[in-house]
């Protein structure tokens, strides 16, 4: 049967509808231009939308709730599971809910989406998507839903409803994967619950084609030989790397492998490799060492770390955790996407790193040469996501580049993975080059920057989106000026990151809807460049959701009148290869979840930072 997305049948119960609301997602963009009217007030209006005493509909509003309106809607019953851009939530309501109390609330209407809606395009394509077809024919597919239930519960409504699948695992406890026929799909997708089918996730695969001095790691290290050496070496920080399988025997790893992968394969030596550029304590060649030597390490098969949440975090004591692998050729936000976002929201302490992918002159986005970030994990918002640099800070063709299909800037962070000799197994190296290992160098100085932090802050640990931002911030700049499509935010730079952090060259605090914050920043005399990041720690987009931006705020800085507004890389959803080559210009940024300001030559003086909470559908946002 052939199905057309980009025509959506909706119903609806209009309220106070004085403006177009249009909801991205991927499956067709729904512009609700004149809702039906509903003036009874008739609850059976919603009536196929019932689970468990609880209307599931679209909450479209003129403009987004501040918190203390959110919170009244509560008091009522309401329950807010998702967003969608742009000022729609997924929500529940009871089924005694009076819908006329909805029109203080500046609601544009209350809608019940299409089942058509809630199905990934791609699932009609199955030629375009092999790894999601088994032998068996079906489909094997990722069920996002709200979290109202457990999945156990969500997945025998099904059956009661006589809907025929295979479970094949659990991802988090809102998403299930699935193997079952279109048909089969068609009737998941009227359940009340679900809120979008997908592709299942495509299976990694390693991303192969010296980096400690370039990366000014080398002076932050415990060598004696280095008078300005902090004596950083990531130790009592435990990091972690999922990857091919099973690392060999290697002295540089004596006694700091706390568990190793199960994959033995004989070829398998491409996690050997990452492991030791992340924390090979060069005992066999000191002149081969990784950049965290002091650091305890946990290996794990593939995507593996993915399903032993909370235990890992909680009880294995793991802060940072590396991929160097790939999946599909610019897939965008995808369900693995929103898990890395979710996972780094559930566990603060916690930072994901992703390799950019080696597809660097492919045109699989559309583009030769940009658009070919490979996989779904690493479009997170809140991980770091690294380029490939040879030794001159040159980024290598192979070395994948965004922008993401909703515009946002990837990579974000560039690193040497070009000619890297690392271990092997049976005390041997190799040379090997690609974003796999400028990957693991990042894990290695994310472990080094929270050692340092630690050190400072009486063994506290940091939020894994201070150190983020700290490294973005204090990155060289390479390539155009500000943030670009190649090299992101630019090469990791560990000696500024560290002073920024003994310095404490950083604050936080939070703000909702609505609300502007003010700080002061006073810079010194004879500084030749200022740069101050805003950076906040997004909440997971709703699946299925075009623009994955969901908190979105606006800084600038101010002194006597004149504003200083940040870096915006915005070249639209349908860019052209000249445009991703153009520079970054001065504006307001609606994609991404962090805002630098860059100072060029400033007076001495004191600025006054102000932070806008422009819309912040899940707050208060810190």
């Amino acid at each position: 049967m052939k199905f057309i997305f980009t025509i959506l049948v909706f119903c609806f119960l209009s309220l106070t509808a004085n403006a177009q609301v249009t909801v991205y997602i991927h499956s067709g963009n729904f512009t609700n231009n004149t809702p039906e009217k509903n003036p009874s007030n008739d609850n059976a209006f919603f009536s196929e939308n019932i689970y468990n005493n609880k209307y599931f509909l679209w909450l479209q509003f003129n403009e987004l709730p501040t918190e203390n309106k959110k919170n009244e809607l509560i008091q009522y019953g309401v329950k807010l599971y998702e967003y969608l851009p742009k000022n729609t939530y997924i929500a529940s309501f009871p089924t005694n809910f009076n819908f006329n109390i909805l029109r203080q609330y500046n609601v544009y209407a209350v809608t019940k989406q299409s089942p058509a809606s809630k199905i990934d395009a791609q699932l009609f394509s199955p030629s375009k998507i092999n790894w999601a077809v088994p032998a068996s024919g079906k489909l094997k597919v990722n069920i996002s839903f709200s979290d109202e239930v457990a999945i156990d519960v969500f997945l025998q409504s099904l059956l009661t409803k006589g809907i025929e699948f295979t479970k094949i695992e659990d991802k988090l406890k809102d998403v299930v994967v699935v193997e079952t026929t279109i048909d089969e799909i068609k009737k998941i997708a009227t359940h009340p619950l679900v809120n979008y089918i997908e592709p299942c996730s495509a299976p990694g695969v390693v991303e192969d084609i010296q980096g400690v001095s370039d990366h000014r790691a080398s002076t932050v290290q415990s060598s004696d030989n280095w008078v300005t050496g902090k004596k950083l070496n990531g130790k009592g920080v435990v990091l972690a790397v999922g990857d091919d399988g099973f690392i060999g025997p290697h002295i540089d790893f004596k006694g700091r492998i706390l568990v190793n992968a199960t994959n033995m394969a004989a070829a398998n030596t491409h996690a050997d490799h990452v492991c030791g550029i992340v924390t090979g304590a060069g005992n066999y060649n000191p002149l081969v060492v990784g950049q965290a030597s002091g650091a305890d390490l946990r290996v794990y098969d593939g995507y593996a770390p993915y399903t032993r949440f909370p235990g890992i975090y909680t009880d294995d004591l793991v802060r940072v955790i590396s991929h160097s692998l790939g999946q599909t050729c610019n897939a965008g936000y995808t369900a693995d996407a929103r898990t890395s976002d979710q996972l780094i929201r559930l566990y603060p302490n916690l930072m994901y790193v992703h390799s950019a992918g080696n597809s660097g002159t492919s045109a699989c986005g559309g583009l030769t040469g940009f658009r070919n970030i490979t996989g779904g994990y690493k479009a997170g918002k809140n991980v770091l996501t690294v380029a490939n640099l040879t030794k001159s800070d040159v980024i290598s063709s192979s070395s994948s580049r965004g922008p993401l299909s909703d515009g946002r800037i990837k990579p974000d962070i560039a690193a040497v993975g070009s000619s890297v000799n690392s271990t092997q197994p049976d005390n041997t190296f190799a040379l090997n080059s690609g974003t796999s290992m400028s990957c693991p160098a990042i894990n290695g100085i994310v472990g080094i920057l929270m050692q340092s932090y630690k050190n400072k802050n009486a063994n506290a640990q940091p939020e894994g989106s201070l150190i983020k931002a700290v490294m973005l911030n204090t990155a060289d700049d390479l390539g155009n000026e500000g943030p670009d499509f190649s090299y992101g935010w630019g090469r990791v730079n560990a000696r500024k990151a560290v002073n920024c952090i003994e310095n404490g060259r950083y604050f936080s605090d939070e703000v909702t809807t609505g609300v502007t914050k003010n700080h002061t920043i006073t810079i010194p005399a004879n500084v030749s460049k200022a740069k101050v990041m805003v950076y906040w720690g997004d909440r997971e987009a709703g699946s299925g959701a075009t623009f994955a931006l969901v908190n979105n705020i606006d800084a600038k800085i101010v002194r006597n009148t004149i504003e200083y507004l940040p870096w915006v890389l915005d070249i639209g959803t349908t860019p052209t290869e000249a445009s991703c080559l153009e520079t970054a210009i001065k504006g307001k940024d609606s994609l991404n979840n962090m805002e630098q300001i860059q100072l060029d030559n400033p007076a001495a003086g004191t600025y006054n930072l102000t932070v806008f909470g422009k819309a912040i559908p899940f707050g208060p946002q810190k």
